[in-house]
């Protein structure tokens, strides 16, 4: 599956060497958290915020932080998934999204455990602060959506209604997860790639 950069040079490319002057695009917008109800990505659970799958790990600043151990965990993780890309782009398998995101995201949640410096640490609380409420009950979606599934009709009634008591402490009890959702919503369009 690609990534923004990916999509860097293939429109480099396309413009330089086919005369394109513009690239067409898919839905971008950020999928259901969890397992996917099926293969299509045309089933954006927001509009406003797009999907980390459109991330280059290797291009997060923090990535070039990473201790040995995880490096080496992060780029065998991106080694698993070139290889399924590779099978796609030969012709031998079909795009396994499933796949994709689970070793995106493992690789993304060992990038997000490395501090941020304080220029980046300042340009993240701004984005926090600019987005606001719509920020933090999007990634509370996608935190409880984890634990209780996607479709939130079926979670515990008292959890349906974003400003009630019981998601209100279930925030603070999924403190970590709630600011790697935000964390996700930031570093996809503002990573350079």
């Amino acid at each position: 599956m690609g990534d923004l950069a990916d999509l860097t040079e293939l429109a480099a490319w396309s413009g330089r060497s086919l005369g394109a002057g513009f690239v067409q695009l898919g839905p971008l917008h950020a999928a259901t958290p969890g397992p996917l109800p099926d293969p299509s990505p045309y089933r954006p659970s927001s509009r406003r915020f797009p999907d980390p799958m459109h991330v280059r790990v290797e291009a997060v600043p923090e990535y070039g932080l990473l201790g040995p151990l995880a490096r080496s965990s992060v780029d065998g993780l991106a080694a698993r998934a070139r290889a399924l890309n590779e099978a796609v782009l030969e012709g031998s398998s079909l795009i396994d999204r499933e796949t994709v995101r689970d070793l995106k995201h493992r690789a993304l949640r060992s990038v997000h455990e490395v501090p941020l410096s304080p220029g980046r640490a300042a340009e993240f609380a701004a984005f926090v602060a600019r987005e606001g409420e719509g920020l933090t009950d999007f990634a509370t979606w996608c935190a409880l959506a984890q634990v209780h599934g996607a479709d939130w009709r079926t979670w515990p009634g008292e959890l349906r209604d974003p400003r009630s008591p019981a998601v209100a402490r279930a925030r603070e009890e999924l403190v970590g997860a709630v600011g790697f959702h935000r964390w996700l919503a930031w570093i996809t369009p503002h990573t350079r790639v």
